[in-house]
């Protein structure tokens, strides 16, 4: 992008840039820009020319309410594993960390970006005896993996983080600036539980250097067919690009999913009674690899279920945390609520400018 036009995106931004603390603004040349803008998969960078990151609730729904009315692209960042990112301006919630703990209710109130390696200690220290439900993955941020479903080691007991005995509520800012608890408005609540987001901005770093796809399957089973057929995979990522095979991966998490606590009417995301394991089906190439090498990464990404799974491929659900749009059905994830998950976002999000799969 020319000079001129980063100037014209500045001059845009004026009016809120003079609303706002010197350190919300972040531009590239600043030491601090890597860290709010760095996609997970850095295939999704788009540079953006300036990351503003609010410090309050007030500051988050004075940026949310100009950019929303304004032309400029705009994406809201917790910590980067979704990748968001925008040509003209990140969002950076990084600030909304804070964590309190009621000891007569048991209820943690969780910034939306803190991590759930934050939480745990966290929790160890205000009450060794008692915990929430974590994301397996310690460096994310909480907000992500709730919109995402919220898988934990601790879901077959305890159920996904997203489901209503988990997760009570969310202070969350709209496209207008208006900030409610989303209990106020039930739908809201429960389009939070799972369905990716793009509803707002919630208030209340794993970071990479490779172009990465990421595929998490969840399955009813997992027999020796599907085991063969993985190291059978793995092994043909190195005759195909070693360096690939080198930083990908496949893991089977066994016994991790359970169906929603209270039914799958209570959570925007349906997944099946039956499903049990999540396999994980991560696809790499270096961050400075070739296009080709990128088209490579991107067919394995699209042939590795269907390589993998076999004829249980039907039988098996894409998790929400690694739904792509350009080659998974939204619809089928979202299946029975898939309407109403869009005609919410029309709701919250008229104009459609905020990231979603909806």
């Amino acid at each position: 992008m020319s000079p001129d036009a980063d100037s014209s995106i500045l001059a845009t931004l004026g009016p809120l840039i003079q609303t706002l603390r010197a350190g919300c603004v972040v531009k590239p040349e600043d030491e601090l820009y890597a860290l709010h803008s760095e996609p997970f998969a850095i295939q999704k960078q788009q540079n953006p020319q300036v990351v503003l990151v609010p410090e309050s609730t007030d500051e988050l729904a004075a940026i949310l309410r100009f950019l929303y009315a304004s032309d400029l692209d705009f994406a809201i960042r917790g910590h980067g594993f979704k990748s968001p990112s925008a040509k003209h301006v990140v969002v950076s919630t990084m600030s909304f960390n804070d964590l309190e703990y009621d000891p007569v209710k048991k209820i943690a109130t969780v910034g939306a970006s803190a991590t759930w390696s934050e939480v745990v200690a966290y929790m160890d220290k205000v009450d060794p005896e008692y915990s929430v439900p974590v994301a397996r993955t310690p460096a994310i941020g909480v907000a992500g993996a709730i919109l995402n479903g919220g898988l934990s080691w601790m879901s077959t007991e305890y159920g996904c983080i997203c489901d209503p005995i988990n997760f009570l509520d969310a202070e969350v800012v709209k496209y207008d600036g208006s900030v409610v608890m989303a209990s106020q408005e039930p739908e809201l609540l429960w389009a939070l539980r799972g369905s990716g987001g793009g509803f707002g901005g919630n208030a209340a770093v794993f970071r990479g250097k490779m172009k990465t796809l990421y595929a998490p399957m969840a399955v009813a089973d997992l027999d020796r067919d599907i085991l063969n057929r993985a190291v059978q995979f793995y092994d043909k990522l190195g005759e195909l690009d070693q360096s690939i095979q080198d930083i990908s991966s496949i893991i089977f998490e066994c016994l991790l999913v359970r169906p929603p606590l209270g039914g799958t009417a209570e959570i925007a995301w349906p997944r099946s009674p039956n499903l049990n394991h999540l396999l994980l089906l991560i696809s790499s190439c270096p961050g400075d690899g070739s296009k080709e090498q990128e088209e490579l990464l991107r067919k394995i990404s699209i042939d590795a279920p269907k390589e993998v799974l076999g004829d249980k491929l039907s039988e098996a659900e894409v998790n929400p945390a690694g739904l792509e749009l350009e080659y998974h059905s939204v619809e089928a994830v979202y299946r029975e609520h898939y309407e109403k998950l869009k005609a919410l976002r029309s709701r919250y999000d008229p104009k459609s400018r905020f990231k979603s799969f909806f």
